[in-house]
């Protein structure tokens, strides 16, 4: 899915034997946000610290939140990377969003192409291996298993857990608020809807997709 057209990602792994794509289309959104490279590189090694005693100690907290251990056993990239940005950052973030109302790929392009703010998603595919995380906003996807970001069309959601597979559905998601600081960066200065106003109206469509 790479073009010599699109805007090259910072942040890029093809084989991603780490298995950080949540944690680098993360970044790779930093950037396009107009972050410092002292901010990107903290937030960088902070999230690919394996210890959770260490990721504590380097953000001053006592304690882990719950959302980040997984049920089974193992650590919730999309829940800890949005920890840390929290902390180190202070972005917000939606509620999680509902995986009964993206199973469906038409319903789920319907959303990704209108929603006003970033949103992170785990994308299941057919015959995939994991389920890839991949970060959408304005209609650009930041996949750090991408050399370049690539438009979010029919075709790219469908293969973006690999060329033989097919959309399956978004297995957890959250919506993504940068803080003040950051909209407020000259770079930002032409973005007039952050889509925060829609979210907190509690009759908007939007909420709807969200538990």
């Amino acid at each position: 899915m790479d073009t010599e057209d699109e805007i090259q990602n910072k942040f890029y792994s093809r084989n991603n034997s780490a298995k950080l794509c949540a944690e680098g289309s993360l970044v790779n959104l930093l950037d396009q946000l107009g972050c410092s490279h002292e901010d990107m590189e903290s937030f960088w090694d902070i999230v690919r610290d394996k210890s959770l005693e260490s990721v504590c100690a380097k953000l001053g907290e006592k304690c882990v939140p719950k959302k980040v251990y997984k049920k089974g056993e193992g650590v919730d990239s999309i829940e800890k990377s949005i920890w840390i940005l929290h902390k180190l950052f202070h972005f917000d973030f939606t509620t999680r969003m509902k995986e009964s109302s993206f199973q469906n790929l038409q319903h789920t392009m319907n959303f990704l192409s209108k929603v006003n703010f970033p949103v992170i998603i785990a994308v299941k595919g057919t015959f995939a291996c994991y389920h890839h995380v991949i970060v959408v906003w304005n209609n650009v996807v930041y996949d750090y298993e991408s050399k370049h970001r690539y438009p979010l069309t029919n075709e790219s959601l469908t293969q973006v857990c690999g060329q033989n597979t097919t959309f399956h559905g978004i297995s957890c998601g959250y919506g993504i608020f940068p803080p003040k600081k950051i909209k407020q960066l000259a770079q930002n200065a032409h973005i007039c809807d952050w889509g925060l106003t829609e979210w907190k109206n509690k009759n908007s469509p939007v909420r709807k997709y969200f538990i």
